[in-house]
C-alpha cells in the first residue's frame, strides 16, 4: 500500500451537466474524460469505468492533503471529512492557523512507525 499505487490516481469528478456552468465561471477548463469522471444518471461515463471502487473518496482525500499542505509543513494528523471539499477544506486549515493550541510543530526524527498497524506515531520525548 502506498501512495502512489493507492491514492494518486484518483480523478476529479463531477456531473456532465454541471460542466457548461463550471466553464463559463473559468472552472474546470481543462476537464474530460481523460482526466477526470463524468457522471450522468448516477452513471460513470467513462469506458474504462473507476480507477478504484472508491475513487471518489480517495479523490476527496487527495483535495484535503493539497488544500491543507498549504499550511506549509507536512503534516501528521487525522483527518475525518464528510462530504468536504476545497471550500470546507479552507475553513479547516484556517481554523488551525488560529488555533495554536490545538497542534504542535515537532521534528521528524521524532516520528517513528507504530508496531501496531504500521502507521506512523509519534514518539514520547523528555519523558521516562
Amino acid at each position: 500500500d502506498s501512495f502512489g499505487d493507492d491514492l494518486s490516481q484518483a480523478r476529479s469528478f463531477g456531473l456532465i451537466d454541471d460542466l457548461p456552468r463550471a466553464q463559463a465561471i473559468d472552472r474546470c477548463l481543462g476537464s474530460s474524460l481523460e482526466n477526470a469522471v463524468g457522471i450522468a444518471d448516477d452513471c460513470v461515463l467513462n469506458k474504462e469505468g473507476l480507477r478504484y471502487v472508491d475513487e471518489f473518496a480517495k479523490h476527496k482525500l487527495l483535495d484535503a492533503i493539497g488544500d491543507l499542505y498549504l499550511l506549509g509543513l507536512p503534516m501528521f494528523a487525522a483527518f475525518d471529512g464528510y462530504m468536504s471539499g476545497h471550500s470546507l477544506n479552507n475553513e479547516l486549515a484556517r481554523a488551525v492557523l488560529l488555533q495554536p493550541d490545538s497542534w504542535e510543530l515537532v521534528s521528524a526524527d521524532n516520528l517513528r512507525v507504530s508496531d501496531d498497524h504500521g502507521l506512523p506515531s509519534l514518539r514520547k520525548v523528555g519523558v521516562s
